[in-house]
């Protein structure tokens, strides 16, 4: 390692004439200040007013991870340093080249500096000019402070605090003597006494009079290293209300393991507590209804219980029919959203194999292109399908002749193309969700339109479901009217064996060569008729057109 010594460029000063007249006093001295040097701690260099690097001790060596080139490295021994925010920082922009290019000491910088093997530590120079007689700068020190592990620590420290004051239960850390030494924002929220009212001063302030010997007997727990978790008791509020608390305790140590104070975890259970109570009474109510095996009491409860069983009931429906549409997305969807993408992938290939034949080629593109339109249908329709959901509060007054009105303007180009005949008696207003209900008549009139082979004539009429007519339909409510849409055409019809199925996704009847769609439309007529607590069915036969009735309530409960 080169040795610590004077740049050759220094002039002697007076003081340095004199050690000179003795030169084994100088020697001894310039020795005395090498040793010293290169037994402090810091990682020290130097450096002339090129840059050059002239000396370095030991420290600097294991900073850098590397030893400076003489006549090469100049500013800086490490291999890379960057600025704090992680920006490369060229040597002659360091803070050693800055304090001696403009002769001034320079304090509060901070670094990122990178040894050979890729490691990076942070760093704070503390870099100082030489002077000569006249006052011209020939060079400077610098003293590098790894600071590392204190922005480690600091930052873990950041985290921490913030975790504590995002968190919504009171944080207290408090001395073994019970004074307070951190109190967090929650803390505040939940008895009222601020930071500032409670840090130095005795936890027992917020102790209810007849709980304080609680204290001690947690403060021994914890001396025996002990951690306490979910205890409940009650504790004082600055205005005086007394709170149901849960508190987790933990005991706080010290680097060499002894405890000096705890950590509490305080959760407001007031309002959990109020609610149990609340059970516990209405339970004891129900006991001494039952006790007293009154027949209104018993009628009451086997009305609720008939009522709560058939919620469950509905529930369980709900889930079931939930789950089986699940498994039949998850069966048939990975078979239908395969396939065009496997003709995508065939054809692609095809089109790979006959290059050269444009007219080959083009048929190919033609075929990709119609697999892929048919493939962004498909999952549209999807989405569609799971977005669909049951939102009460969607519910308005709705027209169905202005929704019969806006789907007819929609399919007007279809209808005109194909020639159809669309007639309509008067519809009534229900309260729907008007998305949906368009949804539903522009799925149904899409099918009759596309199911056609001749001129497609279509009747929508609409009647009041007759009270002798609810027999047939006993899952309706019975006390609440409803309306019988039917929805009649003359299409190629289809085997009554299947108005089930037609109505399950993916489901189709016919060769898709011949009838375009996803087998989804109908699935989602049937899914809004659901979320309206209505009813659909078909009827046809072959070749003998399709009836689809939907019964719907008037005003939706």
């Amino acid at each position: 390692m080169p040795q610590l010594k004077r740049p050759n460029n220094v002039p002697e000063t007076s003081s340095r004439r004199e050690r000179m007249k003795n030169p084994v006093e100088a020697d001894a001295s310039h020795l005395y200040t090498q040793q010293l040097i290169q037994a402090l701690p810091a990682a020290i260099y130097t450096c002339d007013a090129s840059g050059h690097i002239l000396t370095y001790n030991k420290a600097a060596v294991a900073l850098w991870g590397r030893e400076p080139e003489p006549g090469k490295d100049v500013w800086c021994g490490a291999k890379r340093i960057y600025t704090m925010d992680g920006k490369v920082l060229p040597f002659n922009q360091s803070p050693m080249a800055i304090a001696i290019k403009e002769g001034r000491e320079i304090q509060d910088a901070g670094i990122i500096m990178e040894r050979p093997d890729g490691t990076r530590r942070i760093v704070k120079p503390h870099p100082r000019p030489f002077f000569n007689a006249t006052g011209k700068v020939t060079g400077g020190v610098n003293m590098l402070e790894d600071i590392t592990d204190h922005k480690n620590i600091e930052e873990s420290h950041g985290h921490f605090a913030a975790i504590v004051e995002s968190s919504d239960d009171a944080i207290i850390s408090k001395t073994l003597g019970s004074i307070v030494t951190s109190w967090n924002n929650s803390a505040e929220r939940i008895f009222g006494y601020t930071a500032e009212e409670m840090i130095g001063v005795s936890i027992t302030k917020i102790v209810p009079p007849d709980r304080l010997d609680e204290e001690p007997q947690i403060l021994e727990r914890l001396k025996r290293g002990e951690r306490i978790d979910h205890f409940e008791t009650k504790r004082l509020t600055k205005d005086g209300s007394l709170l149901d608390i849960s508190l987790s305790i933990s005991p706080v140590k010290n680097s060499k393991g002894v405890i000096i104070g705890a950590s509490k975890i305080a959760r407001d259970i007031t309002a959990q507590k109020r609610a149990e109570q609340l059970i516990r009474e209405s339970e004891e109510r129900l006991r001494l209804a039952i006790e007293s095996e009154q027949k209104k009491a018993n009628d009451e409860l086997e009305k609720m219980v008939v009522a709560r069983t058939s919620e469950l009931l509905t529930s369980n429906s709900a889930l079931e029919r939930s789950n089986h549409e699940l498994e039949q997305f998850a069966y048939i969807a990975s078979h239908d959203l395969q396939e065009p993408l496997r003709k995508i992938q065939t054809f692609a290939d095809m089109v790979r194999e006959h290059l050269d034949d444009s007219q080959l080629t083009e048929k190919y593109f033609n075929k990709i292109y119609a697999s892929a339109k048919r493939m962004s249908k498909l999952i549209n329709d999807v989405l569609n399908y799971s977005r669909l959901t049951k939102t009460g509060e969607q519910f308005q007054e709705t027209d169905l002749n202005k929704v019969l009105k806006d789907v007819l303007s929609d399919y007007e180009l279809l209808i005109e193309q194909k020639q159809a005949v669309v007639t309509a008696t008067d519809l009534p207003i229900i309260k729907g969700i008007p998305l949906q209900l368009h949804q539903l008549f522009a799925n149904l009139i899409s099918n009759s339109l596309k199911f056609s082979e001749t001129k497609p004539v279509i009747s929508i009429t609409s009647t009041m479901l007759l009270p002798s007519e609810m027999v047939n339909y006993p899952q309706l409510q019975q006390d609440i009217e409803y309306v019988k849409l039917v929805f009649t055409d003359n299409g190629i019809g289809f085997e009554q064996q299947y108005a089930e199925q037609i109505f399950i996704i993916f489901q189709r009847l016919n060769n898709m060569r011949s009838f375009s769609g996803t087998g989804i439309g109908l699935a989602l007529c049937k899914k809004i008729v659901d979320h309206h607590d209505g009813i659909i069915t078909a009827k046809s036969a072959p070749e003998s057109g399709a009836s689809f009735t939907i019964i719907l309530p008037i005003n939706h409960p």
